[in-house]
């Protein structure tokens, strides 16, 4: 490979690495949002629940 090819590919192995990062971090975002809302899910249905045992 000539040193521009080199160079450029560095740089793209460098970008999709970075990308990768990004991706992670969301993904781990978005799993602590979804735990939370099936937390709230979970605590809304025994409320349900105990509201029922009243009637």
């Amino acid at each position: 490979m000539d040193n521009q090819v080199q160079v450029n590919y560095d740089e793209v192995v460098q970008k999709l690495l970075e990308n990768q990062k990004t991706m992670l971090l969301d993904n781990a975002i978005l799993q602590v949002k979804v735990d939370k809302l099936q937390q709230e899910n979970e605590t809304l249905k025994q409320q349900l629940q105990e509201k029922k045992g009243d009637d």
